[in-house]
């Protein structure tokens, strides 16, 4: 359904046609809102290209058209996800990572650290995380079989005199810490931060579409270039 209306949002009828006599320098526009109802099964994928044409009436017989604009783009296409319609969810991916098939297992720590998760990188709710399968047309490049492949950090205190806590290599297994080419990470972080940072990410506010780039910036923490040497957090601004 398209609802037609002015540059005051006053209603213009069921379509943006208007002749001369309809014309006025304050309120000739006309613009259209198009409202789309969806009734299906969550693995429909939804087409958002758009283009406008618009025909001009010279007289009784005497047409013309003229493209005025598109979206750029010749298919601007948006997933469309829901658990009833589609066999891969973030939990399946953090699974893979963190879950109980992923050998992880608490690295010991100084008991103020208090409760700890797993937490994986990239997270579970993206095509990057190591645990999402991909496509056949377009498989992840950093699917891993279990969280053991990823590299390996846990939180503890940094062990110098003060209250500072710090993240740190678990070298239980990879003794010499993580190598830097691991296709994902993993880390024993306090709940509290697992479940809170992040947790009100916007996506669908920021119209996101499903296979969008982004990054991840670490403000603070941009100068760490490598896994040998430890970093800590530069004021920045």
């Amino acid at each position: 359904m398209i609802r037609w209306a002015d540059d005051f949002d006053n209603a213009a009828g069921d379509n943006a046609y208007w002749d001369a006599s309809d014309w006025n320098a304050y309120t000739d526009g006309r613009w259209g809102t198009r409202a789309t109802t969806w009734n299906g099964s969550g693995k429909e994928r939804i087409d958002l290209g758009w283009s406008v044409t618009v025909r001009v009436d010279a007289s009784s017989t005497a047409t013309a058209t003229a493209d005025v604009g598109n979206s750029g783009i010749p298919s601007v296409r948006e997933a469309v996800k829901n658990s009833a319609g589609n066999t891969w969810t973030s939990d399946n991916s953090r699974n893979v990572v963190c879950g109980t098939g992923s050998s992880w297992s608490v690295h010991p720590a100084d008991t103020s650290v208090g409760t700890v998760d797993c937490d994986g990188f990239a997270m579970a709710s993206t095509h990057e995380s190591g645990g999402y399968p991909g496509t056949t047309a377009d498989p992840n490049p950093n699917l891993v079989k279990k969280g053991t492949e990823c590299a390996q950090l846990f939180t503890d205190k940094m062990g110098d005199g003060s209250a500072n806590f710090g993240l740190l290599a678990d070298t239980r297994t990879a003794t010499k810490g993580p190598t830097g080419t691991e296709r994902c990470g993993r880390a024993a972080i306090p709940r509290v931060q697992n479940q809170m940072a992040f947790n009100e990410f916007p996506a669908p506010a920021w119209r996101m579409l499903d296979g969008d780039g982004f990054f991840v910036t670490l403000p603070g923490f941009e100068h760490c270039t490598s896994t040998a040497t430890s970093c800590t957090w530069r004021k920045i601004g």
